[in-house]
């Protein structure tokens, strides 16, 4: 099926997207069930560019190209997405003043796609991408503050620091504390905070489902892991994705 094509918000140019390959085979060559379809996609992903985004505002799409799979850019490592339940693809939009944007979706098969994460792509193979060094420090030590208020018993300060979003498992200050208080009795007051290596993790699309429907910031989203050595390894680690967003930063406990 030839993909529909996508009519600028002007109205005067209908782009048709450049579909990609289907997506790979099982290792016994059985044809993997297509969950996200190039119109889907595509859909989702200009709907979800910011509307003040420069050459948005005069419906200045120049082109629209999907592919199944993560997001490949220089200098990170592009991780495969293994779950047969969830597919994923991006989408990249070039605009008319020579930038685009891409966005990544995935679908279960019901409905439309979700955003899992987007960002202004970079300009070329080698140009810079991802947070700058000092938003690095920046999130890195936003997570250590929030954990010195967990390992103080300051509960009410810390389920304030989480995202809206991101206190969507406990639903109230009641069921943080209770959960949160048990847990840090354990931790007996030690952690370190760090930034995993490149490649050391799974891709950080793999942990959007716990952001509980905000999407990740490819340009400036940052992974830190906090390790707890009073606890053994499966318990003793925590994930957080923080990005800006709102007033300022946006803090998620992913794991």
């Amino acid at each position: 099926m030839s993909p529909t094509p996508q009519v600028s918000p002007t109205g005067d140019i209908a782009i048709v997207p450049v579909c990609g390959a289907p997506p790979p085979r099982t290792g016994d060559g059985t044809p993997v069930p297509i969950l996200l379809t190039c119109d889907d996609a595509v859909t989702t992903a200009v709907a979800a560019l910011p509307s003040g985004v420069a050459g948005l505002t005069e419906g200045l799409i120049r082109s629209i190209a999907f592919d199944y799979g993560l997001y490949c850019r220089a200098g990170i490592p592009c991780g495969s997405w293994d779950y047969p339940a969830f597919q994923i693809g991006h989408v990249l939009v070039g605009l008319a003043d020579g930038s685009s944007w891409v966005v990544e979706v995935g679908s279960d098969g019901t409905g439309l796609p979700t955003v899992v994460a987007l960002g202004q792509a970079p300009a070329s193979a080698s140009a810079p991408w991802g947070p700058t060094a000092a938003e690095v420090a920046t999130a890195k030590a936003a997570v250590e503050a929030y954990t010195r208020l967990l390992v103080k018993g300051d509960w009410t300060a810390a389920y304030a620091a989480l995202a809206p979003a991101s206190r969507t498992p406990w639903g109230s200050l009641s069921k943080f504390i209770s959960e949160r208080s048990a847990f840090f009795k354990r931790v007996a007051d030690r952690f370190s905070v760090s930034i995993p290596a490149p490649g050391s993790l799974m891709p950080i699309e793999s942990w959007q489902g716990e952001m509980y429907g905000v999407p990740i910031d490819l340009e400036r989203a940052v992974v830190v892991e906090v390790d707890y050595p009073a606890l053994d390894s499966i318990a003793g680690w925590d994930l957080f994705i923080v990005q800006p967003g709102g007033n300022g930063l946006q803090l998620f406990d992913v794991r």
